[in-house]
């Protein structure tokens, strides 16, 4: 979930449901939220834009592009195919970008450090969280992202992902790579343009500041997989801990995890 700059609330549901395969048509969808809880929008997100094995993962509003803003989504995807959907709110037009670059994918050969065992990825034999396109942050007039399975940062303009006119050859010529960053899972952002990242690897928060450097702001084993993250505007990171790294599936059947199942907050300005 995040919020849009007026401070509505805003969640992406990607359709799946616990042991049941297939993404039923309507449960994808991105819903908007007034502070006291009343829906105010949802917005479907319909195939063929839709696949069955997408992962709508994360997203973020944009208020300055189309008549009731924009939500841009990474689809981490549950197969072979990330990518990027770009949705007016407004409409209900969705669209799919960048399936299959560079920038969404999957890192070919990637390996990483979980608790300090080495897991290397192989798709017919999965022992760490995987995926493409899975962090997501705004920040003044551009779009980050990264893959969750990947070292890569990447931006485009919100003013070239929001053209529907624009070709998708012109899109993937405008992809920025911003250089390499931690291995992580989710992003957050605040209104100075610093970014933080839960760097999975380490057990860690890392701040990346405008100018490109980076700063540990802390590190400890408590830290299991942080997650999901949010900067408020009284300046605390508030860090959701997941302990995917843990879960049966990544290790041989066994699950590691370890109650209780944190949030947790820092002051970061």
């Amino acid at each position: 979930m995040t919020t849009d700059s007026q401070g509505l609330i805003w969640v992406i549901d990607d359709g799946k449901r616990a042991g049941i395969d297939g993404i039923p048509e309507g449960a994808a969808k991105v819903v908007g939220f007034s502070s006291s809880g009343r829906v105010i929008a949802s917005v479907e997100i319909k195939a063929p834009v839709l696949r069955q094995d997408m992962h709508l993962n994360d997203l973020r509003i944009d208020l300055n592009h189309g008549s009731k803003g924009t939500a841009y989504i990474t689809n981490s995807s549950f197969g072979t195919t990330p990518s990027l959907i770009v949705v007016d709110l407004a409409t209900g037009h969705a669209r799919e970008v960048l399936a299959g670059h560079y920038s969404t994918a999957i890192q070919p050969g990637y390996m990483a450090f979980l608790e300090g065992q080495v897991r290397t990825y192989r798709p017919d034999h999965v022992t760490l969280p995987s995926g493409g396109a899975n962090g997501i942050a705004l920040v003044k007039g551009r779009l980050y992202w990264t893959p969750i399975t990947g070292r890569g940062l990447f931006s485009l303009s919100t003013d070239s992902l929001s053209d529907k006119s624009l070709p998708e050859t012109e899109l993937r010529r405008a992809v920025r790579y911003e250089g390499d960053r931690p291995a992580c899972d989710g992003l957050a952002e605040d209104a100075e343009g610093n970014l933080y990242f839960s760097a999975y690897e380490q057990m860690a928060l890392v701040k990346r500041s405008p100018d490109g450097t980076f700063t540990t702001l802390v590190q400890s084993p408590l830290l299991g997989w942080p997650d999901g993250m949010f900067v408020t505007s009284d300046g605390y990171l508030y860090v959701t801990l997941g302990q995917w790294n843990r879960l049966p599936g990544f290790n041989e059947g066994k699950d590691l995890r370890k109650p209780p199942y944190n949030v947790v907050r820092l002051k970061v300005k």
